[in-house]
């Protein structure tokens, strides 16, 4: 899909950070038959960081509370978008089954982020981090100085979520045509 070509973050998200890194881009996985998208899922050699973005115009503030929903207060207008701890605690759930289904375990966190804004909150929801526009810095360079090399467990737990990912893609035309050139080589040496 051409819109992952112009994804600004998906390119900030590439770019920025080093390549122990895994990165799971709204991953869709097929459990049962069924569709289900994810967050973003960074799979460093320590954990896994389930993240979602909330980035709005730059006056906006975001008042974050335990509800369904958050305030967001800007000069324009004061509207509500849904709690990303729901998405979070949803992405989360799939994959603790996923890996339940396979024996397996990995350390998961979930951060909320906003690049942009001031998120304000009473209290922190519960195993989830919030980070806001005063302290996205800190949290960057603390992922950017993990100098840890790719882990084989790191390569397995991507390796199984991957299996459970749907999958959308179409043949390339030259891939059949190095299989007919791989195919007529092979009946030319016998």
């Amino acid at each position: 899909d051409q819109k992952y070509y112009q994804d600004p973050l998906l390119k900030y998200l590439l770019q920025r950070f080093p390549d122990t890194y895994l990165v799971m881009y709204h991953p869709i996985f097929s459990i049962k038959q069924a569709p289900i998208e994810a967050d973003i899922i960074l799979i460093s050699p320590i954990d896994i960081e389930i993240v979602h973005f909330v980035e709005l115009e730059e006056d906006a503030v975001i008042m974050a509370g335990e509800e369904r929903v958050w305030h967001i207060e800007s000069s324009h207008i004061n509207r509500k978008i849904l709690n990303p701890v729901i998405s979070l605690r949803r992405t989360e759930k799939l994959i603790k089954s996923i890996f339940a289904s396979q024996q397996m375990t990995f350390p998961i966190k979930k951060t909320i982020i906003s690049r942009t804004n001031p998120i304000f909150f009473a209290n922190e929801p519960y195993q989830t981090r919030i980070v806001s526009k005063a302290n996205y810095q800190d949290w960057f360079m603390e992922k950017r100085s993990l100098h840890a090399p790719l882990k084989s467990a790191q390569i397995k737990v991507a390796e199984v979520l991957l299996r459970f990912c749907q999958t959308t893609s179409i043949r390339r035309p030259e891939w059949n045509d190095d299989l007919e050139e791989d195919e007529q080589r092979e009946m030319e040496e016998n």
